[in-house]
């Protein structure tokens, strides 16, 4: 659903509203490893999605040797997985940032969370159902995984503004996102 305004004729606006249920999403699984490849993608997932979009473009001055126009938007976007087709749900380094979990956004980053380290032994301290264990204390299991971040940004949008005389024009666009974990 939208709105499209003008003001002053001048100034251009739209606001969208979306949300929509996609369905055979790819993702990504595993493979017997006599196919030669560890992994192959697949339609295999479902999820919802809705956002906002807001945009803005002004067409500050017109005559016939100069222009000078502004456009500037933001949206923000959230979804989740609803159904796996009868896939497990499934940790993989591979899958980071892809639909494994129902109920997580398909930007989801999995991982075992860290608290810290153990001033006694050096030792990377990590949660694993609910006990704060050394690295040496559990073994390294996608069941000992969580969600751990999201990198997903909470808002992204731009703003280019484009000036013109006679043939000669100068532009430039900023893109920006805030918020989203970063994975690396």
């Amino acid at each position: 659903m939208g709105l499209d305004f003008n003001l002053f004729r001048k100034i251009d606006f739209t606001v969208e509203i979306f949300r929509n249920n996609l369905s055979d999403m790819i993702v990504s699984r595993d493979v017997p490893i006599e196919t030669g490849y560890g992994s192959a993608e697949i339609n295999g997932a479902s999820m919802y999605n809705k956002g906002l979009e807001v945009s803005m473009r002004g067409n500050w001055i017109s005559k016939k040797n100069f222009r000078w126009n502004t456009t500037f938007n933001i949206s923000s976007v959230q979804n989740k997985v609803t159904d796996l087709t009868g896939l497990e749900e499934k940790f993989s380094i591979a899958s980071v940032a892809r639909a494994q979990k129902i109920g997580a956004s398909t930007s989801a980053i999995w991982g075992y969370q860290w608290l810290g380290i153990n001033p006694a032994n050096g030792q990377d301290i990590f949660l694993i159902n609910g006990e704060a264990k050394d690295a040496n204390q559990f073994t390294l299991d996608p069941s000992n995984t969580a969600i751990i971040g999201n990198t997903q940004p909470d808002l992204t949008g731009g703003l280019s503004n484009s000036i013109s005389y006679k043939k000669f024009t100068f532009s430039f666009l900023i893109n920006f996102e805030i918020g989203g974990d970063f994975f690396g």
